[in-house]
């Protein structure tokens, strides 16, 4: 894993740089994932962001109805690659994908160290199996140019 200084957690994670490149004032975002203290909402929120927190483990910041409406911008940080198997990287993905507004984009990364459903495998095709599963559910799926980092911008969700 990267430094806390610029890598996937800490103070500067990479996926909040990336959000930042691409929020707007008047867009609604979601954290899906967004952990124990939902530093990166809160940090959004501090600057005049409308963010939702979405995490299952966290009670205090989470919205249970997070996922019953659509977001402009869709972001998880550490989240896909610490699912338990690919059958629930598949369902995280579609909840995702049906939280995206037909307009909106999703943002993710896959850090290392790889688990779970990953386990075994090399960064790069871990990075290719994540991509085709993000095919499945997005019709537009790229990924950001950015050194050191597997980030992909998905848009034109497909439900």
């Amino acid at each position: 894993m990267r430094s806390s200084a610029g890598g996937a957690v800490g103070k500067n994670p990479v996926v909040l740089r990336v959000v930042k490149q691409f929020i707007q004032p008047n867009m609604k975002a979601l954290d899906f994932g967004a952990g124990k203290f939902a530093r990166q909402t809160a940090h959004l929120r501090a600057m005049g962001f409308n963010v939702t927190a979405h995490d299952y483990h966290n009670r205090r910041e989470h919205d249970e109805n997070a996922l019953d409406r659509k977001y402009d911008l869709v972001f998880s940080s550490n989240v896909l690659n610490v699912q338990n198997s690919h059958a629930q990287l598949l369902n995280t993905v579609h909840k995702v994908a049906k939280a995206t507004a037909p307009h909106g984009m999703y943002i993710a990364n896959l850090p290392q160290p790889l688990y779970d459903a990953y386990r075994g495998m090399k960064p790069a095709e871990a990075a290719q199996k994540l991509e085709g599963v993000l095919r499945t559910r997005f019709g537009e799926v790229s990924r950001f140019p950015m050194a050191g980092h597997r980030i992909w911008i998905c848009k034109r969700p497909l439900i």
